[in-house]
C-alpha cells in the first residue's frame, strides 16, 4: 500500500485536482449501494473500505493498480473488494462504478454509514488528469 499512498501524495501535492463528482446512494432492505460517474482521462485514489464487498463496472474501461498487477477492465464486469485495499483507477473511458455493501439495520444517514463503510483517514480522494501519472498505466 505504501505505493498507492506515494502515488496520493504526488497527486495532492502535484496534480491538478478536478473535484469528484457527487456519488449517487441506493437503498434496499439490508443493502447499500454507491454509485460514482468517473469522466474519461482521469486518475484517481479511491477510499479504503473495512469489509470486503462486491463491486462493479458498470460500464467504461479503465486501469486498476492496487499495489500489485495492473489490471485493465472493461465493464460490465463484478469484482471482490477485499476489505483494507486502497487502489488507483485511471479511467480510459467514461466509467460508472457500483460498490454494494451489507446495511443490515438498513441506515440512510449517509454520514452513519460512510462511518462503519470507510475507514477512517486523512488521506484524500484524487482526481487528475490521466497524464499526470503515466506511469501508472
Amino acid at each position: 500500500m505504501a505505493e498507492i499512498m506515494a502515488v496520493e501524495r504526488k497527486i495532492a501535492t502535484e496534480g491538478d485536482l478536478v473535484e469528484p463528482p457527487p456519488p449517487e446512494h441506493y437503498f434496499v432492505p439490508g443493502l447499500y449501494a454507491r454509485g460514482l460517474e468517473i469522466p474519461a482521462g482521469i486518475t484517481l485514489t479511491g477510499k479504503i473500505h473495512r469489509h470486503q464487498h462486491m463491486a462493479a463496472l458498470m460500464r467504461g474501461e479503465c486501469i486498476i493498480w492496487s499495489g500489485g498487477a495492473k489490471v485493465t477492465m472493461t465493464g460490465p464486469c463484478l469484482f471482490d473488494s477485499p476489505a483494507g485495499v486502497k487502489r488507483v483507477i485511471k479511467t480510459l473511458t467514461d466509467c460508472w462504478f457500483v460498490t454494494f455493501h451489507p446495511n443490515p439495520t438498513d441506515e440512510t444517514n449517509l454520514d452513519k454509514i460512510e462511518e462503519w463503510v470507510i475507514e477512517p483517514s486523512d488521506n484524500l480522494i484524487g482526481l487528475v488528469d490521466q497524464k499526470f501519472l503515466g506511469s501508472a498505466s
